[in-house]
């Protein structure tokens, strides 16, 4: 069950420096079943399908490095990948979502724009597969050279640094049941070999004989009690996540089920070290759950209505700031559900999006990353639609800053070192600094 087509759009605190991450509420710009996005009809695999997303569903028109898709495959007659990148630019050596015939699956991914102002959604297959393709814009990332603390360096195409089928970055062997695999991610891929915080990284469990759940972080700590993907017997999945580095460089994932399995990586941008209060700015975190309605952490206890809405206060929660806070980023997962269905994520106190984040069928535990608006209350909202019952958790994975609010310049007003302007439409700031750096 995928969301019917959707309607635009409240917006995040904005940022205009290179790097800085806007959060959409989320809207649809694809959708090949009713001709959003001009592709209509079930799409051939192999095939690619280009898409607008510069102008479109609150995306600025220029300006814009990278777009935050929720990319969903549904009534696929076989299995196969998608691999989304810039239109224009070679088809990237990596994979963002993977499906079996008869599935509905989704994930999170950053994408580059052409130059074009659109993205290409390449998929796998047999000549004799159909499959329907579905996106929904939920954010955007601002070009430019990114140098502030906190901004978001995305790579022209994802690389893969981690593949234990093939021995890159890890052993060529299966990842041993309840094991972790330690990876070395600066200075590989296109990351700096320093001045990094975190890695926008697509992990993806392959070759799985048991069940169970991955959890990243960064090398030598605490496995996080918390879930990145949640993967069955036999199946091939993948999840978007944001992962902070070791000192040296290096990030941890950890599975807990008893079957063997394979992992990949494949590295999409770099969140860039340094402290910062600017707007935009991402701040990763160390993984914390905020929600479980099993436990009734997040004060959601369940099992939960199939339809309804869970609201949950994200700000001054699992390394949340109290304030200053325009999107979080988290890892929110479905358990337990008795009927197929699908969650859309948004801001409290705006309309529900005609979107998804999340699809499920009966019995699946399914985990997807979302970076949500917070509403003006520090809540977002969780709208499930489907029978039955289910149980939500969310972990937090990091937050945006919102920054302090714009002001305009008084005809003949003095601007004084340090000050920032921003145009009323968040398109162009100016600070006045002493210095180069700021």
């Amino acid at each position: 069950m995928v969301a019917p087509a959707a309607t635009p759009v409240a917006q995040g605190a904005a940022g205009s420096t290179a790097g800085a991450f806007s959060a959409l509420t989320s809207s649809r710009v694809l959708d090949t079943r009713t001709g959003i996005g001009g592709t209509r009809g079930l799409q051939v695999a192999p095939g690619s399908v280009a898409v607008q997303v510069l102008g479109v569903g609150g995306v600025p028109a220029d300006g814009v490095s990278a777009v935050v898709l929720t990319l969903t495959v549904t009534a696929a007659t076989g299995g196969g990948y998608l691999a989304a990148g810039a239109d224009g630019d070679p088809r990237p050596d990596a994979s963002n979502l993977n499906w079996a015939a008869g599935q509905t699956v989704a994930n999170l991914a950053v994408v580059p724009v052409g130059a074009d102002g659109k993205v290409r959604l390449y998929t796998s297959g047999r000549p004799t597969d159909r499959l329907h393709l579905v996106a929904d814009v939920s954010g955007y990332y601002r070009d430019g050279d990114v140098t502030e603390p906190g901004g978001v360096q995305v790579l022209p195409s994802p690389s893969r640094i981690l593949n234990t089928v093939d021995g890159v970055g890890a052993a060529q062997a299966p990842v041993a049941g309840r094991g972790s695999v330690t990876v070395q991610v600066t200075g590989r891929g296109g990351i700096p070999a320093s001045g990094v915080a975190a890695v926008v990284v697509n992990l993806t469990v392959t070759r799985t004989t048991g069940g169970g759940h991955l959890a990243a972080g960064p090398a030598g700590a605490t496995p996080p009690a918390v879930s990145n993907l949640n993967y069955p017997a036999g199946g091939t999945l993948a999840n978007l996540a944001v992962v902070p580095l070791s000192p040296d460089g290096r990030m941890t994932v950890w599975t807990t089920g008893a079957g063997t399995l394979h992992l990949l990586a494949d590295v999409a941008g770099y969140v860039v070290a340094g402290s910062t209060t600017l707007t935009g700015s991402v701040q990763p975190v160390l993984p914390a759950r905020v929600l479980d309605s099993r436990t009734g952490v997040g004060g959601a206890g369940g099992p939960l209505a199939g339809t309804g809405a869970v609201r949950l206060k994200v700000t001054g929660a699992g390394g949340v700031p109290a304030s200053g806070v325009s999107a979080v980023a988290l890892v929110v997962t479905v358990t337990a559900p008795t009927s197929a269905g699908y969650l859309v994520a948004g801001p409290d106190g705006v309309a529900v999006a005609n979107a998804s984040n999340l699809n499920w069928s009966p019995g699946q535990t399914v985990s997807n990353l979302v970076l949500v608006p917070v509403g003006t209350n520090g809540t977002v909202r969780l709208t499930t639609r489907a029978g039955g019952t289910l149980h939500l958790v969310a972990d937090v994975a990091g937050f945006v800053l919102s920054g302090p609010p714009t002001r305009a310049l008084a005809p003949g007003q003095a601007i004084s070192s340090g000050s920032a302007l921003t145009s009323p439409s968040g398109q162009f700031s100016s600070r006045c600094r002493p210095t180069a750096i700021w």
